[in-house]
């Protein structure tokens, strides 16, 4: 029997090139066991409980390496994406920042650490972590698109901020939050573009800047990214029905009821997909089809007071007008439900036909 842990160490290194680290952490453990401070055995072995799920054991590892070596920025680093994983943001933003103060230009530190911000809503601290991972790693792909992603969030975030000011309700006030999300989204436009100059087979990227594009009101630039992401990876269906809303508001309805469809194809248990391919039919005045898919929603979603009225109203124009009025009085009865239920009294809008809003 081999009395060097370096013997094991390094045959459990070779399992662990072959992706086989149930035996890697076999001869970690084993290599420990003639030398407990062996840092390599221990450290390697945490990254392997990593790879197989044990954050637990693999937390504990990384501690006790970092009791060896109290300056290893690694250690710190992937102890920290260990807490990551395990949601503990406070004890990851810790780490990360312990690495950084080791190797203060290391741009996969600041990256990681910028991601756990996000997640905290600390948002402005996030960009300029992306900024710094750029900054050291300017040609890495992933780093523009990150720092574009926490844009995108920054400006949702600014949004919703707005939504309510002294108590009243200002969502559908488009102009207090318009300037904000153009100015996110085109932070973000622009983080992305280079991230796909940089690496241009990603379709997430593309499919991201697409976002950035509508909310731009660019629905042109829009179907051309989801177009692209679609070539690169058509098994999305988010992407398909991101086109197919692009088409609508283009006024490009046949296309839209084909993205929709595909959609579906893909996702056959999403409601809104029914719904949005009926006001899409309804636009092509295929009423019947359009019915068929608002018939689905409500078998899916019963409680969806929309889905009835925008079947009482195709009901309404084929003539049909017992099913109308049922439709009508079971929206009714829904959305005063729905009222009761947030505390809200509604008053009737006095329209006569409904606007049909797609659901994005």
């Amino acid at each position: 029997m081999p009395t060097k842990a370096d013997f094991y160490h390094n045959r459990g290194f070779c399992h662990r090139k072959r992706e086989d680290f149930a035996r890697s952490i076999l001869d970690y453990t084993a290599a420990l066991a003639i030398d407990p401070r062996h840092f390599k055995a221990v450290y390697n072995r945490a990254f392997a409980y990593g790879k197989l799920g044990q954050y637990e054991r693999a937390i504990l590892d990384y501690t006790q390496a970092l009791s060896l070596d109290t300056q290893n920025a690694s250690a710190f680093y992937f102890r920290g994406t260990i807490h990551e994983k395990l949601r503990n943001l406070e004890s990851a933003l810790q780490d990360f920042s312990s690495s950084l103060k080791i190797e203060p230009t290391s741009a996969i530190a600041y990256n990681a650490r910028a991601l756990v911000l996000d997640l905290l809503d600390r948002r402005e601290e996030a960009l300029a972590d992306f900024s710094l991972a750029i900054k050291f790693d300017p040609n890495n792909p992933v780093y523009y698109h990150n720092r574009g992603y926490c844009h995108r969030n920054a400006s949702m975030w600014k949004k919703a901020r707005t939504i309510c000011v002294r108590g009243v309700l200002v969502t559908d006030n488009i102009g207090l939050r318009f300037p904000i999300i153009v100015t996110s989204s085109m932070q973000a436009n622009e983080d992305y573009s280079e991230a796909i100059r940089l690496d241009s087979t990603n379709s997430t990227v593309h499919s991201h800047r697409a976002y950035t594009w509508r909310k731009l009101r660019n629905y042109e630039r829009a179907v051309e990214d989801y177009t692209k992401a679609i070539e690169l990876d058509s098994s999305n269906p988010k992407v398909f029905s991101n086109r197919a809303y692009s088409y609508a508001r283009l006024g490009q309805y046949r296309k839209s009821v084909v993205d929709y469809t595909k959609s579906i194809l893909l996702d056959a248990k999403d409601p809104s997909l029914y719904y949005n391919r009926g006001i899409a039919f309804e636009k092509i005045e295929c009423y019947h089809k359009a019915i068929e898919d608002f018939s689905t929603v409500v078998k899916m979603d019963p409680a969806n007071a929309s889905a009835y009225f925008n079947r009482g109203s195709l009901y309404d124009k084929t003539g049909a007008f017992e099913k109308a009025m049922k439709d009508y009085s079971r929206a009714m009865e829904l959305d005063r439900h729905a009222a009761g239920s947030a505390g809200q009294t509604n008053s009737p809008s006095g329209r006569s036909e409904p606007e049909r809003k797609f659901n994005r």
